[in-house]
């Protein structure tokens, strides 16, 4: 047997050569076993993008090596190294400004700046280039600040500070009390409008770098 035209051989033709059923998975597995939403495997296979098998024509069934293997080469697998959990005290006016970010935020470790193309829950702040002038909070981030760019604030930037859902109203009360940006709403008394910040003194020491 000519050893090139193994070497050169697809999937199917090496099943026909050896004469052995793959082990395939379903769907279901597929997703299971990688992470991938069943709806986006099966997008991948009817646009013939990722290696699968059909048994006459039926559903798309997948090799678990195979696909992981592609899942890599298609840059489908990310990494987060994450940052450290610190202190949120330690929210006031800096004199110095730390990798060109408002100076309210410069020792904010897990600061970003929209767009981020993986993005989570969190506290984003809309900015005139440096000047912090609204604080908000959203799950949706991104389509959260498109709103209020359809609602007609006007700002040039925007920060956001990844945090998990639970401590979203903690974390924003904070800031909003703290900054008293000038396009959050005020009460009929002057005070500003924030989510109450009754978390524990745990939740108290986290988020900045100090």
């Amino acid at each position: 047997m000519d050893m090139n035209n193994v070497i050169n051989e697809s999937p199917l033709e090496t099943v026909q050569r050896v004469g052995k059923y793959p082990t395939l998975k379903t769907l279901a597995q597929m997703s299971e076993s990688t992470g991938l939403s069943e709806e986006r495997l099966r997008g991948f296979a009817d646009a013939n993008l990722c290696p699968h098998w059909r048994v006459d024509g039926g559903k798309p069934m997948f090799q678990l090596a195979e696909m992981k293997r592609w899942i890599i080469d298609n840059g489908l697998l990310q990494y987060q190294e994450g940052h450290q959990i610190t202190n949120i005290e330690i929210i006031k006016t800096f004199d110095t400004i730390s990798n060109d970010r408002p100076k309210e935020l410069a020792l904010v470790a897990s600061l970003q700046e929209l767009p981020v193309v993986h993005q989570t829950a969190g506290v984003y702040f809309l900015c005139d280039e440096l000047k912090i002038l609204y604080v908000g909070q959203s799950v949706h981030p991104y389509s959260r600040v498109s709103q209020h760019a359809a609602d007609g604030k006007i700002f040039n930037r925007v920060f956001l500070i990844p945090c998990p859902k639970d401590e979203l109203n903690y974390i924003e009360g904070k800031f909003i009390r703290e900054l008293e940006p000038p396009l959050n709403g005020r009460t009929t008394k002057g005070e500003m409008i924030a989510p109450c910040a009754n978390h524990n003194d745990i939740i108290e020491r986290r988020l900045m770098k100090s």
